[in-house]
């Protein structure tokens, strides 16, 4: 077990109890860290519900909405968290979208917007949000940034079509961050998995 009292950490993913950013909220938890989750608002208000329910679980000290594809949601999310957090000591970037029709349809065929969505959300989003958050993680004195890829970027899985290339993207960004991050004592990472059953897998 690693001890990770006082330390803080913001989750993006959680959106219902299979995530696999739920279980990892859940872990940290009961390592002792200090959580902050996000949520995307919807018309109804299901998601925002579900994830204040989820986050009472965790004793999540802030939980606030982000719209990675909105540059302004995402400073006001990361404007409120600098007002109530003074480090940040991880961030877990487990986002991931694509429009149902372009995994279903052939690969050849997916369309400019999907493809450009597809990488804007599952790839792109984690380059603003870890602008938004190296203040606080170099407040920390050293910190750690942990993406979530699946096996689809290398390899091509029926029906991950325009995800795979997103993935991709999303990894070798990393290793971009990594390399630029590394002399601040900023680890960044990918855990990239095989199959597991989530909400957003049943869509492939």
């Amino acid at each position: 077990m690693i001890d990770l009292t006082g330390k803080k950490g913001l989750i993006l993913g959680v959106g219902n109890q299979r995530s696999i950013a739920w279980a990892m909220a859940e872990q940290f938890h009961q390592q002792g860290a200090e959580l902050g989750l996000t949520y995307l608002t919807d018309p109804k208000g299901r998601f925002e519900a579900n994830v204040r329910k989820l986050g009472e679980q965790v004793g999540a000290s802030f939980i606030h909405e982000c719209d990675v594809a909105d540059d302004h949601s995402i400073q006001e999310m990361a404007d409120s968290l600098k007002a109530k957090w003074d480090r940040l000591d991880f961030l877990i970037h487990s986002l991931a979208y694509a429009d149902q029709q372009d995994l279903q349809i052939p690969f050849s065929s997916t369309s400019r917007e999907g493809f450009t969505k597809a990488h804007q959300i599952s790839a792109f989003s984690l380059m603003p949000l870890t602008a938004h958050m190296l203040p606080l993680m170099k407040e920390a004195g050293g910190a750690s940034i942990l993406s979530i890829s699946f096996i689809g970027s290398v390899l091509a899985v029926p029906n991950y079509n325009v995800m795979g290339p997103a993935k991709a993207s999303l990894e070798s960004s990393m290793r971009y961050l990594a390399r630029e991050l590394g002399p601040e004592s900023i680890r960044a990472n990918v855990i990239s998995a095989g199959a597991i059953r989530t909400i957003s897998s049943s869509g492939i």
